[in-house]
């Protein structure tokens, strides 16, 4: 009998051609088995099916029961949720990203400001440091400045108490200076034993017979309280009229024995004679000096050439510079003479004069430099 096929639900939607297809084939295969057909013996049975269709959301939709509208929009709903989902995971994870970097970022600006606080504070450390390493080298150079004051006020405290010599002061180097001047030697009483005064003392010394080495001890002292002896006067006059100038650096004259008669002076040139006279005195030879010797002749040239006399260069240069600037370093004094034709001639006059004399017979000085230029006549000394 013939197989009613139902008709389908109005629900239903429509059925594709191949799914058709495969119902008719379905169909047949009932018939033929219902009709009593049966396979040949050895015969292969052979059946060719069309592949089946991916399931739509109709197929869904019948298999769990829902219409097709309803998974259509389900399905739609399910792809917008995940591109939702995903659009939020992302943004989730940029914004995670710039936390991570904010947090960063204000972790290396802790760093640094916990190291530039640490440099300052060794900075400061270091200041600290600095300025007490300061205030203990200033309180150390006070403390010397104080002990090198104190060593000095007893240095001179003791020179002060004894005898009278060069950095004395106070009431026994005044006595001295008094002394030496009513003796004729010309030096400032300040009480101040300078070099000036020690030039005078040490001249004194010499012209008395005593030892000249600037101290005022008792011998020196006795003779400076002696009564003055009488001079020969200032300058000495040659043959031809001229003057003799001289003196030490101090400027002063002193005392002197009258000059010896032709017949006792010795012969030779003025280093000779000078020495024979140092002789008399108990004075030790001068050595000849050559750049004693320039500075001497230098300016007798230069006296002559100008015409002028005077220990002062007409450029004011005195005659202690003149010697150091020949390379000599101690000057001690120098004699001058103008218009005298021989060595004999010029040591008599200068012997005659306190000042002149003091210098040759000075036992302090141990070198001379001579310059003659015509009748232009020198005589530099030094220590």
């Amino acid at each position: 009998m013939p197989l009613a096929v139902p008709e389908p639900h109005a629900h239903d939607a429509p059925v594709s051609p191949w799914r058709h297809r495969r119902r008719v084939s379905g169909l047949v295969l009932v018939l033929v088995v219902a009709a009593g057909f049966a396979p040949v013996p050895g015969a292969v049975v052979a059946q060719q099916s069309l592949p089946a269709d991916p399931p739509t959301a109709s197929d869904r939709a019948a298999a769990s029961g829902r219409p097709a509208t309803t998974a259509l929009v389900a399905e739609r709903s399910s792809s917008r949720d995940a591109a939702a989902l995903a659009a939020e995971a992302a943004a989730v994870a940029d914004a995670a990203e710039r936390t991570a970097e904010r947090e960063a970022a204000a972790s290396e600006a802790a760093a640094r400001a916990a190291q530039q606080k640490a440099t300052d504070a060794a900075s400061e450390k270091a200041a600290a440091e600095k300025a007490a390493a300061a205030q203990t080298a200033a309180a150390q150079t006070a403390a010397a400045k104080k002990q090198a004051a104190q060593k000095a006020a007893e240095k001179q405290a003791a020179l002060d108490a004894g005898p009278a010599r060069l950095g004395a002061r106070g009431a026994k180097t005044l006595a001295v200076q008094k002394r030496l001047v009513a003796h004729g030697w010309r030096v400032a009483a300040d009480g101040d034993f300078g070099p000036a005064t020690d030039r005078a003392l040490r001249a004194f010394q010499s012209s008395r017979g005593l030892t000249a080495d600037g101290v005022a001890g008792d011998r020196t002292v006795a003779a400076l309280n002696a009564a003055p002896r009488a001079t020969s006067g200032g300058t000495g006059s040659a043959s031809s009229g001229g003057s003799s100038s001289g003196g030490s650096s101090g400027g002063s004259g002193a005392p002197a024995k009258s000059a010896p008669q032709a017949a006792s002076a010795p012969s030779g040139g003025v280093v000779a004679q000078t020495n024979w006279y140092r002789a008399q005195a108990g004075c030790g030879p001068l050595s000849v000096d050559s750049r004693l010797g320039a500075a001497a002749q230098g300016h007798v040239n230069d006296m002559a050439a100008k015409g002028y006399f005077a220990h002062d260069s007409l450029d004011g240069t005195t005659f202690d510079q003149r010697i150091r600037r020949a390379g000599y370093g101690a000057p001690g004094g120098e004699n001058l003479a103008r218009g005298q034709s021989s060595a004999t001639q010029v040591l008599r006059d200068w012997m005659a004069s306190p000042g002149h004399r003091a210098n040759i017979v000075n036992c302090a000085f141990r070198t001379i430099g001579v310059g003659q230029s015509g009748s232009y006549w020198a005589q530099d000394f030094g220590y």
